[in-house]
This record gives C-alpha cells, sequence and structure tokens, in this order.
C-alpha cells in the first residue's frame, strides 16, 4: 500500500506573521501608532485602512530599510483576510511547495514577493497578497488591497 505524502503548509507561521503586524508597539514601521490602530479583525474593511496606511508612507525614505519585514506582515495579514473571509479552501504554502502544486509557475523566481502563496486545493487558484503589497508601495492605490480582497474573497 502506498501513502500519499501530505503537503505542507505554513498556515500557522503566516498566521503568526500577521499579528506581528499589531503587536509592535516599538515603531518598527513609519507612523507605527497609525498602523497599529487598525482594528486586527480580519475584516475586508480594515482593508481599506491598510490602504491609507500605506498611501501615507509609500513614499518615505527609511522604507528601503524595513522593506521586507513590512510587506510580509502586510501581506500575511491581508492573506488572512482573504482565508477568514473566503468560502475556499485557501492554505498559505511556501514558493518551493507552490511551484509543485501549480506547474504554471515553475519557471518563476522566487522574490520576496512570492515568498508564501495562498492556493486552494479545491479550485486550483493561486494567489500572492504578499506581492500585492509590494505591488501597491510600487504603484499606489490602484493596487488596492481592499479591491484585491474583494475579488479574491
Amino acid at each position: 500500500m502506498f501513502f500519499k505524502k501530505k503537503i505542507k503548509t505554513i498556515d500557522t507561521e503566516l498566521n503568526e506573521l500577521s499579528q506581528l503586524l499589531f503587536l509592535d508597539q516599538e515603531g518598527s514601521f513609519p507612523k507605527q501608532k497609525v498602523l497599529i490602530s487598525i482594528p486586527n479583525d480580519n475584516s475586508i474593511d480594515s482593508l481599506k485602512l491598510i490602504d491609507d496606511y500605506l498611501e501615507s508612507i509609500r513614499e518615505e525614505n527609511e522604507l528601503e530599510e524595513i522593506y521586507n519585514s513590512l510587506v510580509l506582515r502586510l501581506g500575511a495579514y491581508v492573506g488572512e483576510v482573504i482565508k477568514s473571509n473566503s468560502k475556499k479552501d485557501y492554505h498559505w504554502y511556501d514558493f518551493k511547495t507552490a511551484k509543485k502544486l501549480q506547474p504554471s509557475i515553475k519557471d518563476w523566481e522566487e522574490q520576496i514577493g512570492t515568498a508564501a502563496i495562498l492556493h486552494s486545493t479545491e479550485t486550483g487558484e493561486m494567489t500572492f497578497p504578499i506581492n500585492k503589497v509590494c505591488k501597491f508601495i510600487d504603484n499606489g492605490s490602484v493596487d488596492s488591497l481592499y479591491s484585491y480582497a474583494k475579488i479574491m474573497i
């Protein structure tokens, strides 16, 4: 008898990472007081406030120093909002595992935006919340996290 190896998710790790966004009281990010005042409730509406926050800091000089930490935490939160509000069975996977689940991305290069990916085993759908945060920082509100989550849900 053969046993199919269970594919490991990183759901717990990304949920914990999303919570760090709101627990950091030491001012690691620009306008930290604004950030931690956003309700940590995984609501779609909280993403409107995240959009406003990002728009207010996206061109700050020190953003480069904290870029990876900021986009990972914000992306994890956006993904958790999608998971919490969707009827789809999304799970987080690291890039290497996601490439096995979705051969269409096998030639993609790993980068900060693809470090963790949401994938629905039910529908085969894959989405990149961390990358969407990167795009918002680059392009502004045209890449709204709120609108993105509404579409994904």
